[in-house]
C-alpha cells in the first residue's frame, strides 16, 4: 500500500517538506553519496525500516526508472524503493573528498 494524504501521521503541518532535497528528486548516480536526513509519515518510516534505510544512513541511488529506485545501503545491500515513498525521504549530499574517485 502506498502513502497517501489521509494516511499522514506525526507530521507537522507547519514545517513545509522540502521536496528539493527529496530521495524522489535524486538522480541515479553511484559515485554520489547522500545522508538520509528525515523519513517523513509512519508508513513510509515502515517501508524503509523493512528494507534497512535509516535516518542517518549514507546511501547511493544505483538506478532510476519511473516506478522506483535502487538504493545502495552502507552495509553494500542492494534495495528497491518505491518512487511514492522516495519522496517522502528527506536527504542531503555527502560532500566527497578530495581527491577520491
Amino acid at each position: 500500500m502506498l502513502p497517501s494524504a489521509s494516511q499522514e501521521t506525526e507530521v507537522d503541518d507547519h514545517i513545509p517538506w522540502p521536496w528539493a532535497e527529496s530521495l524522489g528528486s535524486v538522480t541515479a548516480d553511484p559515485h554520489r553519496v547522500f545522508r538520509v536526513k528525515r523519513i517523513r509519515l509512519g508508513l513510509v518510516r515502515d517501508r524503509c525500516r523493512e528494507l534497512g534505510l535509516r535516518e542517518g544512513a549514507e546511501i547511493r541511488c544505483r538506478k532510476r526508472s519511473s516506478e522506483g529506485l535502487l538504493l545502495e545501503l552502507p552495509n553494500r545491500d542492494v534495495c528497491p524503493l518505491e518512487l511514492p515513498y522516495a519522496w517522502f525521504v528527506q536527504v542531503e549530499p555527502v560532500p566527497q573528498a578530495v581527491g577520491r574517485h
